[in-house]
């Protein structure tokens, strides 16, 4: 008999949310009855899964009384789920594992681990061993005096193409978002379960939902906090991102989901009467804290620009055609002189 509770997801939720009257009335009445659950999400990672687990739960181990390690296989043909278990040995009772029938993508896996947690402390790492997990403790000790704690990776040890990508979409999440800190990516956050309930529903699909819930915690008034944490050369497997589709993508959504939620939401409609961390009002940033100087828009301009130029240009490659020529029929005109 298996040790370890597993589940199927044949649906895949796509949003981290705790959003009708039903779920918020039930979180009040069951609230989470572990100090920490820690989600980790993973695609075909046999040669990474053992060690990571393992480490993960030592750390939890050491650090709260109660925990659980939320193991999200995202549709995984090389039997991910169970070499995690068989590493944990005697331990894989603290494993649950939620498995996709088919890869469903970062944001929808995390999402998943995310909803099936019940910790009073939410984490989440990725499964592919670049991130110590050490580190998570490091984070954990930081929720004495903040809400929302994320790593940074100082020294990244990726291939120099895959920083430049991260660099571009970190800077344009700060001109369209306003979002203040470095490393919006990092796998690796260690938060309160409020900040999530306070966040939900999540709308990102894609792996902007890291920028997503910085967004929602910066605006909610959460305490957020950084610390530098180690990043280390991925062993086995295969990286996934970094190809040039999902790279436009990427910057198309960042657009799109900017525009949504300003359409949306609204801080204050989502502070509402729900309970706030040891009693704290969550209150939208004061004038103080979102002023900028007068030049900061301005200096954003010319990658802001060059970021519409990319995403209009991305929708053609993303579909598959050409942009339309004003030389090749008389029906094309209309487009090119809009």
């Amino acid at each position: 008999m298996e040790a370890w509770a597993h589940e199927d997801v044949t649906a895949g939720g796509g949003h981290c949310r705790i959003d009708n009257d039903r779920e918020r009335a039930n979180a009040r009445t069951n609230p989470p009855t572990l100090d920490v659950s820690l989600t980790i999400p993973a695609h075909n990672e046999s040669g990474n899964i053992g060690g990571v687990v393992t480490a993960a739960r030592d750390v939890l181990a050491a650090a709260a009384a109660t925990y659980e390690i939320v193991l999200v296989d995202d549709g995984s043909a090389d039997g991910t789920a169970e070499i995690a278990a068989a590493a944990l040995g005697d331990d894989a009772r603290h494993l649950r594992v939620v498995r996709h029938d088919r890869q469903r993508g970062y944001a929808t896996t995390v999402c998943d681990g995310l909803r099936a947690a019940n910790g009073r402390v939410l984490a989440f790492i990725d499964g592919d061993g670049q991130f110590d997990p050490a580190d998570i403790g490091r984070l954990m000790e930081q929720l004495r005096e903040a809400d929302f704690v994320t790593g940074y990776r100082a020294h990244r040890a990726d291939p120099w193409h895959r920083s430049v990508v991260s660099g571009v979409m970190n800077l344009l999440v700060r001109i369209f978002y306003g979002i203040r800190w470095r490393d919006v990516d990092c796998g690796l956050k260690v938060f309160r379960h409020e900040v999530l309930s306070a966040a939900s529903p999540i709308l990102a699909t894609s792996a902007l939902f890291n920028t997503e819930l910085y967004f929602k915690a910066q605006r909610l008034g959460f305490r957020i906090r950084q610390l530098p944490v180690t990043h280390r050369p991925r062993l086995s497997g295969r990286r996934s991102g970094a190809r040039l589709v999902p790279i436009l993508r990427a910057l198309r959504d960042v657009v799109r989901l900017r525009v949504r939620l300003a359409r949306e939401w609204s801080p204050k409609a989502a502070a509402g009467d729900r309970p706030t961390p040891r009693g704290k009002a969550l209150a939208v940033p004061t004038p103080q804290e979102t002023l900028r100087p007068w030049w900061r828009p301005w200096l954003g301009a010319v990658p802001a620009a060059l970021a519409v130029v990319v995403l209009r240009l991305s929708r053609h490659s993303i579909s598959g055609s050409s942009p339309p020529s004003c030389a090749s029929s008389a029906r094309a005109k209309p487009a090119c002189t809009r």
